[in-house]
């Protein structure tokens, strides 16, 4: 027999019926435990509302983290993401010839007729060998090249590296020694992680480059393996430049120059990597919000989603008529009815829970504050909060007003919503956004300490969780007294049915000693 998971260790069998004194034991012990198993009961209907509790926040808390990576993350997707530069600028680019030049306008950005004429596009440090005789392959030997055993040196910037040269190897096993050779002897930098090397079965020549462009990288080569293939020597890579002609201009402007082939001027940002130097190309602006009114929209719809289901939650009044079923109760219902049951049970157990609340409080503050230096404010250019109290916070979107914003001044719409400074109020909208979510979803977070989260260090460490194990330690201290009662009060059913069975004998010799039957 067991008794709420808990063994019986010594089985009786008098436990069986009462069968000197006729009296139902089990149904006898059951009643006298009745006091015990509701107490039972209770505590275990106590755990499950924690566990319900946990699993509701860690809900939470998973809304809050998918609005957070995919509306706050830098990093985040470019269809959600309003960190990013992209989504303040309310102007469309049209390039003459976007093969040579791309062209991002971004917030801020003069709208007209810019003409932009390349003087100089970013290379790296490079060099390429003649080519080699005709069959030449990655397969082919070195010294079939001539090459004799030897050492090669590298020097990229300030690092250096000398490779070991095998001539009885392939060039495609040559190439990968020099990829593989580590910078130092006690360093696992490899070579490769500086420069690029191939060699091309098509043209039959050697390129070597480092890894970025620009006029500071520098790139030597030495050793007589480099000299026998005309790779030797020392080489410098080359900035980018370029002449602007800007709107109502008649003149054309030099640039400074870039180390790059994607540079910012005048909040333009240009992409000239597929261009040639003298490449001219025609760059309009013309303001066009539509497809940034799109992505607002939906942050907004996604915010009010979320504003309402925490705000429903902490709402939401208990039923405490429909606490947690027990097993036995269980027992006599269908699945569907469980589930009609255990949704009711669920409603109410995050009613006015303080952490949630006080995450509203912060959340609907956020848009009431002024960010200083901004030069605007969130209901200037057309989101505010609704003037019903009860939404809780909740946004509304005026698109006119907002669309005419990110046209005319996107610079200072970016401002207002990601201004960075260690200055509370000079911090934006969405950065107040982030210190507020990492506030209660980051890894020391409020609720990550309440109810835990994966990869973090409070996943079983946090106050439910424990909460849930002083539980279970009650419930099961609970049931090993019920074991105890138990096994106390068979033992003296079991005296009363020996005595019984005694008394029943000494009749019975007594009847036969008088000759009765």
């Amino acid at each position: 027999m067991q008794i709420n998971g808990t063994s019986n260790k010594n089985t009786d069998y008098s436990r069986i019926t009462g069968l000197a004194t006729g009296m139902d034991i089990d149904g006898m012990v059951n009643k006298m435990l009745t006091g015990d198993n509701m107490k039972l009961d209770q505590m275990k209907q106590g755990k499950q509302i924690e566990e319900w509790q946990q699993e509701a926040y860690i809900d939470i808390i998973n809304d809050l983290k998918e609005f957070y990576n995919s509306y706050l993350d830098i990093l985040g997707p470019e269809e959600t993401n309003l960190m990013s530069n992209l989504a303040y600028s309310g102007l469309k680019v049209q390039s003459s010839d976007e093969n040579k030049i791309k062209a991002i306008a971004l917030g801020g950005a003069a709208k007209g007729n810019y003409a932009v004429k390349v003087l100089q596009v970013a290379e790296t440090a490079r060099k390429q060998s003649d080519a080699f005789t005709e069959g030449t392959d990655l397969n082919t030997k070195l010294e079939t090249l001539g090459i004799s055993n030897g050492t090669m040196k590298f020097q990229v910037g300030d690092k250096e590296s000398s490779v070991n040269v095998d001539n009885t190897k392939s060039i495609g096993g040559f190439l990968s020694d020099i990829r593989n050779t580590k910078l130092s002897s006690d360093s696992e930098d490899p070579l490769g992680n500086h420069i690029n090397i191939s060699f091309s079965e098509l043209t039959r020549k050697f390129t070597i480059e480092t890894k970025e462009t620009g006029a500071t990288e520098t790139l030597s080569i030495s050793g007589t393996p480099a000299e026998v293939l005309k790779i030797d020597g020392s080489f410098t890579g080359k900035d980018a430049k370029v002449s602007i002609k800007p709107p109502g201009e008649t003149e054309y402007f030099e640039s400074k120059t870039f180390n790059k082939n994607i540079f910012t001027i005048d909040n333009i940002q240009y992409d000239i990597d597929g261009a040639n130097v003298n490449d001219e190309v025609s760059i309009d602006i013309k303001p066009d919000a539509t497809d940034k009114i799109e992505k607002f929209r939906k942050f907004i719809d996604k915010y009010n989603s979320l504003i309402d289901k925490i705000k429903t939650k902490v709402d939401e009044k208990r039923e405490y008529k429909f606490k947690p079923l027990t097993e036995e109760q269980k027992k006599e219902l269908s699945n569907d009815e469980i589930k009609r049951w255990e949704e009711k049970a669920k409603k109410g157990i995050l009613s006015r829970e303080a952490s949630l609340s006080s995450l509203l409080t912060n959340l609907r503050e956020t848009f009431y504050s002024t960010v200083e230096g901004a030069g605007l404010s969130a209901q200037e250019i057309g989101i505010e909060t609704t003037s019903k109290w009860k939404d809780g916070g909740k946004l509304k979107l005026n698109e006119a007003k907002l669309k005419e914003a990110l046209e005319t001044k996107g610079d200072q719409v970016q401002k207002l919503f990601t201004q960075s400074s260690d200055n509370k109020n000079e911090k934006g909208i969405l950065q107040r956004f982030k210190e507020t979510f990492n506030s209660y979803i980051g890894s020391e977070g409020v609720l990550i300490k309440k109810a835990g989260y994966k990869d973090t260090r409070w996943v079983t460490n946090n106050d439910l969780s424990n909460k849930i194990e002083k539980r279970n330690k009650s419930i099961k201290e609970m049931q090993e007294k019920i074991y105890r009662k138990q096994e106390k009060y068979y033992n003296m059913f079991a005296v009363l049915e020996r005595n019984m069975n005694n008394l029943n004998s000494q009749s019975n010799w007594l009847y036969s000693q008088m000759g009765m039957s």
